[in-house]
């Protein structure tokens, strides 16, 4: 008997319907999110695929769930399906618009039941890539909160210490950050000596023209501005003090992230045909590893890749009217590891930089032209990795 399952994940209780070819409830139960709802759960469908796991179907909402890659493992086609596909696929059918745990399960398998090909399976990537998508995300993560924080300090900055603005922008994070934990407030500013800000510097990381860099920052901090009050001026010095600790601890979880990807990403067998493009021998290059995953079944075609990516436009056309607008529902981490290779590699590959240039002589804006360049190298990495080939620049450039 052909079936449908659907999956309602929750905190502590899991809801599972399998329902038939006429959308008749099966099984309904529920068991424990613990390792031995898992084996309930999976004994059920079990009972019901049969012989034949493959054909039936599970849709669950968490594709990350253990839930979901014991399913995997099992043998077992599972379809995730977005939030809002299921909110309005439940609209569309309950008059009332009411939600429920159970009402939620049946509603996932009639989705794959009723629309067949529109939900694609869950891919089967290897425990390797998984892994490093955890710790390339990680990173991606603490690389944006740090962005914020920074962002915050120069507002904060900006409400007592007007002079150390100029210099933090005109320098170096690292130099800024060591200087500004010496002299938090203009008072410390004027009691600070070059011999010991130069020392800060030094085991800070910096190697060369310590002193003559020291001198330039007390300088530049002791430069007149409107002042606070002073115990205020005392207060705003503490609080920036922990925001400088914060930051440090961020920068180290960060640059711990860093280096257990990379490792991660050198050891896996595809590395060597990801390495091998321009500007990806670095975290870069570990993101779309890990984005994209090991699965060769993934993607039936190069444009669901550059769809999934953003790269993909879409075209609308009403009578004779046809208009063509970017993507803008996408997968954020595979697209903003995308953007995030697109300035190196136009500053290095020289194919790039024509491949850009042609696009804006004919007439497209940066933004356009970048996604177009992108989307050329997206093709040529999808067929990299399906071929085994490495990356040849003279093709590129053949065009």
């Amino acid at each position: 008997m052909r079936c449908w399952a659907g999956v309602d994940v929750g905190l502590h209780t899991s809801v599972l319907v399998v329902v038939d070819v006429d959308g008749t409830p099966v099984v309904r139960t529920n068991f424990p999110m613990d390792g031995a709802g898992h084996l309930e759960a999976l004994r059920t469908l079990r009972a019901c695929a049969g012989h034949r796991r493959e054909r039936l179907q599970v849709a669950i909402e968490d594709s990350t769930s253990p839930l979901t890659a014991s399913l995997v493992a099992a043998g077992f086609t599972v379809m995730a399906v977005h939030g809002v596909t299921l909110a309005r696929f439940r609209l569309g059918q309950s008059v009332a618009r009411s939600k429920s745990d159970r009402g939620d399960a049946l509603t996932l398998a009639n989705i794959i039941r009723l629309q067949p090909g529109v939900h694609h399976p869950v891919p089967r990537d290897t425990p390797e890539v998984l892994a490093l998508r955890a710790r390339t995300r990680a990173y991606e993560g603490r690389r944006r909160q740090l962005h914020k924080l920074e962002s915050r300090l120069w507002s904060y900055l900006n409400s007592y210490y007007a002079a150390a603005l100029p210099c933090l922008h005109a320098r170096t994070s690292r130099d800024m950050y060591a200087a500004l934990k010496l002299a938090p407030t203009p008072g410390a500013a004027r009691r600070l000596r070059p011999r010991r800000l130069s020392t800060a510097l030094e085991e800070a990381g910096r190697h060369r023209l310590n002193e003559q860099a020291a001198t330039e920052i007390i300088t530049e901090l002791r430069v007149p501005h409107p002042r606070q009050p002073l115990q205020l001026e005392l207060a705003a010095g503490s609080c920036l003090l922990e925001q400088l600790t914060i930051i440090g601890v961020l920068e180290q979880s960060a640059n711990r992230l860093h280096e257990e990807a990379m490792a991660a990403a050198r050891s896996h067998s595809l590395w060597p045909i990801v390495e091998s493009f321009p500007a990806l021998g670095q975290i870069t290059g570990a993101r779309l590893l890990a984005e994209l995953g090991d699965d060769p079944e993934r993607f039936a075609s190069t444009r669901g890749l550059l769809s999934l990516a953003g790269l993909a436009p879409v075209t609308r056309q009403s009578g004779t009217v046809s208009t063509v607008h970017r993507r803008r529902i996408y997968n954020r981490p595979l697209g903003r590891a995308f953007a995030a290779w697109a300035l190196p590699l136009r500053s290095t590959s020289p194919a790039a930089k024509t491949w850009y240039d042609h696009r804006r002589a004919v007439g497209d804006r940066h933004n356009a032209a970048i996604r177009n360049m992108l989307g050329g190298y997206g093709r040529a990495l999808h067929h990299c990795l399906l071929t085994g080939a490495e990356y040849d620049e003279e093709r590129m450039l053949r065009g």
